[in-house]
C-alpha cells in the first residue's frame, strides 16, 4: 500500500505542480484558474460563512486550497484553518503570506495521506480533475479521517459519471449522487456565480457518516 501510496503522490505532484507553474487554467487573478477568481466565488464565500456559524463548525480542512485567492476574504470568520494542497511550492508561498496562530497551510494528497479529524473538509473543484479510481480513493480517505461533515463540487444536472472518465489533470464535472458515488441527497446546495465553461456549478454539503 505505501508503494501504491507513493505513486499516486508523484503522479499527482509532477501533474499538478506544472499546471500551477505553467499557469495552466489561464486567469490573470489565481493560478487556481478562473473559478477561483473574486468574481466567481461571491455568492460561496457569504454562504459558506453563514454555513460554518450555523452548524457551529469550529476547523476547517480545505483541500486543495490553491492558492488562497479567494478564501482569504472570509477565513478570519473561522477558528481554525488548514489549507492542504499537492504543490509544494503554493504551500510554501500561502504559508509565508498567510499563516498564523489560527490559519496553516501544509503538502497533503487528498487521495492517500491521512486527513485530520475535522468539523469540516471543503474540497472545491478538485475532483473534476482526477479519474474515477482517484476520486473513490479520496472520498474513502475522507470517510476515514472521522470527520463530520464535507461539502464538495457536485453537479445535480450531470446524469452519468462511467462513460466520461478523465487522464488526471483534465476535466470534466460529477455529480456525487450517481454512482458509483451514491451520495444521499445533500443537506444544502450552494450555486455558485462561475459563468465560464459549466452551465452552473453547485457545491453539496452532506455528514460524512452517512456516506
Amino acid at each position: 500500500m505505501k508503494v501504491i501510496n507513493g505513486i499516486l503522490n508523484l503522479e499527482n505532484k509532477i501533474v499538478f505542480t506544472k499546471i500551477y507553474k505553467t499557469n495552466y487554467w489561464g486567469s490573470k487573478e489565481s493560478f487556481s484558474g478562473q473559478g477561483s477568481e473574486l468574481k466567481s466565488t461571491k455568492t460561496l464565500r457569504n454562504r459558506l460563512i453563514d454555513i460554518v456559524k450555523n452548524y457551529n463548525m469550529k476547523s476547517i480542512l480545505d483541500i486543495p486550497c490553491g492558492d488562497f485567492n479567494w478564501m482569504k476574504e472570509i477565513v478570519n470568520n473561522f477558528e481554525s484553518y488548514t489549507g492542504c494542497d499537492i504543490v509544494s511550492e503554493i504551500v510554501d508561498a500561502n504559508n509565508n503570506k498567510y499563516s498564523n496562530e489560527n490559519i496553516k497551510f501544509k503538502v497533503l494528497n487528498i487521495c492517500s495521506d491521512k486527513l485530520d479529524k475535522v468539523d469540516l473538509i471543503f474540497t472545491r473543484d478538485c475532483w473534476q480533475h482526477l479519474p474515477l479510481d482517484y476520486v473513490i480513493k479520496a472520498i474513502n480517505n475522507i470517510k476515514n479521517s472521522g470527520s463530520k461533515y464535507l461539502i464538495a463540487s457536485s453537479m445535480p444536472y450531470i446524469e452519468d459519471n462511467l462513460t466520461n472518465d478523465i487522464n488526471l489533470g483534465d476535466c470534466r464535472y460529477l455529480n456525487l449522487e450517481k454512482p458509483p458515488f451514491n451520495f444521499p441527497k445533500p443537506i444544502l446546495m450552494i450555486k455558485e456565480d462561475y459563468q465560464y465553461t459549466a452551465p452552473d456549478k453547485y457545491m453539496g454539503m452532506w455528514e460524512i457518516s452517512e456516506l
